[in-house]
């Protein structure tokens, strides 16, 4: 899915847009996640559940589905996930990436 057949863009640059939106994603995640606890962490990072789907797939996805129009059902296939998982994915990481192909 890295393919730039797939994203628009070369691997280079999804390289380093990755590392861009590392920071800001994880400092959101946890922000949204202590809202859910009601606090702060109680067990260390790392620990409890793996999300369905890793930070760089999502990243993947985003600009996948915007330059193509491949729907979440399809892009769920490819991934081995619901649906509903690529939808959020798509909506968590298209306001960090404001860029061209987000818009």
């Amino acid at each position: 899915m890295s393919h730039s057949a797939f994203t628009g863009i070369t691997r280079k640059h999804l390289g380093r847009l990755i590392e861009e939106l590392a920071g800001p994603w994880r400092a959101r995640r946890e922000s949204e996640l202590a809202e859910l606890r009601g606090g702060e962490r109680r067990r260390a990072e790392g620990a409890g559940r793996k999300p369905d789907l890793p930070f760089v797939d999502q990243a993947l996805v985003t600009p996948a589905q915007l330059r193509r129009q491949l729907s979440h059902k399809a892009l769920a296939i490819m991934y081995g996930v619901h649906r509903c998982t690529i939808s959020r994915a798509i909506d968590r990481i298209r306001p960090l990436a404001r860029r061209g192909f987000a818009e």
